[in-house]
């Protein structure tokens, strides 16, 4: 088991977690890119005024998907996501306190805003937190191992003649 542990450790770390959400104002809405940046300005400015980041996103509608559920980035659904999922609003989002909204960040294609609700840091469990499992997992892959092994042996000893094409109607019943 603790062999197991130690050659599969990704499956029995946590991943970090990122919460997100996220005001995106594209540019092509507006006639000019000076019109976007202004836009998202104002949309900065409400914020810094206390309007809520969830209700802006959703009333502003640049963003299907994730505007409908308040800016909340998801993939299928699920919102704690391991780092990657969004990867430049997670970098926007890494000097922010939990709670913190950013400033107006240029993208090729839109501006945006980023709240980061909440963070978790990935976390590397020990042997003995982890052992439990691990001797379950290891159990299960010796019993597969185990299993691949009987029916390689039942094969090569096996003899098989189809003596019909078709097998007789009672059979089938």
């Amino acid at each position: 088991a603790r062999e197991y542990f130690q050659t599969h450790r990704d499956q029995f770390n946590s991943p970090d977690a990122w919460r997100l959400r996220r005001i995106r104002i594209p540019k092509d809405k507006f006639q000019t890119p000076e019109a976007a940046a202004e836009a998202a300005a104002m949309v900065h400015q409400k914020l810094a005024g206390g309007a809520d980041f969830a209700g802006l996103a959703a009333a502003l509608k640049y963003d299907p998907g994730f505007d409908e559920k308040g800016g909340l980035l998801h993939v299928d659904g699920k919102t704690d996501l391991p780092s990657g999922n969004f990867p430049a609003e997670e970098r926007i989002a890494k000097d922010l306190k939990d709670g913190g909204c950013s400033q107006p960040v240029e993208l090729p294609e839109a501006w945006v805003l980023v709240k980061r609700e909440g963070y978790r840091p990935g976390k590397k469990q020990a042997w003995e937190d982890a052992a439990e499992k691990a001797v379950a997992l290891a159990y299960n892959e010796r019993l597969a191992e185990k299993k691949a092994e009987f029916f390689e042996r039942i094969k090569k000893r096996a003899l098989l003649e189809v003596l019909l094409a078709e097998p007789p109607d009672k059979w089938l019943k």
